[in-house]
């Protein structure tokens, strides 16, 4: 018992662990898709985009600071036109 205890809960405090670290991921790629997805709605800018990340990233449990970053990009349709996009980058800080 005091040999494999200590090995038990470092296995299952790593597991929780990792598990916290993989909702923190899934959470800010979706914030980022949302803000993404705002900045291509007509009528709203890159810096609603931003707040729509932050925002989505701040209500999804994710603690520490997090920050978004939109800028305004044009891409490219196969077929040869241009359609205005929005880019966002999500970035967290965490101790």
């Amino acid at each position: 018992m005091v040999v494999v205890l200590p090995l038990l809960l470092l296995v299952m405090f790593g597991i929780i662990d990792f598990g916290f670290m993989f909702q923190r991921y899934v959470v800010l790629t979706n914030a980022a898709m949302e803000g993404a997805r705002v900045g291509m709605l007509p009528s709203y800018t890159a810096t609603d985009a931003q707040n729509r990340a932050t925002s989505y990233a701040s209500t999804g449990g994710v603690p520490g600071t997090v920050t978004a970053v939109a800028t305004n990009v044009t891409l490219n349709e196969p077929g040869g036109g241009t359609w205005p996009g929005v880019q966002v980058e999500v970035t967290h800080s965490y101790n």
